[in-house]
């Protein structure tokens, strides 16, 4: 699956983003959604549809799961993230978290962390999980669950996430 085309020819975009009309690889600002939206956000975010594992992790906790794994497993940062607005808390405010994906070992993991200053766990995961319903859920400590799935998954390696960014 292409998510990105060139918006000056239409052409979809090889991986990575690179336009073969142009011969240039195109920054994510300048690309947009092959399905014909003008401009990618948050909502519109065709990586959620395509995320096999969500992981409940602060920077510093999905930079000690790299540190801890990147050696045994394909691992490739994804630069492209966002802050998500999941809700309304009752009048105190709304409830953020920040998001963002790696592509390891041929499949798209988002990592989020709850970012606002009131937050309701249950309204995060029910955002996230609406938004990626064949995801699978851990966090930072028990990481190892989302590499043994990776691992074990009989399509490792093959769909959107190949080759993407």
């Amino acid at each position: 699956m292409t998510f990105w085309a060139c918006p000056t020819c239409g052409k979809e975009l090889e991986p990575p983003r690179l336009c073969s009309e142009h011969g240039k690889v195109l920054p994510v600002e300048m690309v947009r959604l092959a399905s014909g939206a003008e401009r990618l956000t948050e909502q519109n975010d065709p990586r959620y549809a395509d995320t096999f594992y969500l992981v409940e992790a602060t920077d510093y906790e999905a930079l000690e799961c790299w540190k801890q794994w990147h050696e045994r497993i394909e691992w490739r940062q994804e630069s492209h993230g966002w802050l998500a607005f999941c809700g309304d808390l009752a009048g105190f405010g709304p409830v953020t978290c920040t998001v963002s994906w790696n592509i390891i070992g041929g499949k798209r993991v988002l990592f989020y962390d709850a970012a606002s200053r009131y937050v309701d766990h249950d309204m995060v995961r029910d955002y996230l999980t609406a938004r990626c319903p064949s995801a699978q859920h851990t966090n930072a400590m028990n990481f190892h669950n989302c590499v043994h799935a990776i691992e074990r998954a009989p399509d490792r390696g093959r769909g959107a996430a190949e080759g993407e960014e």
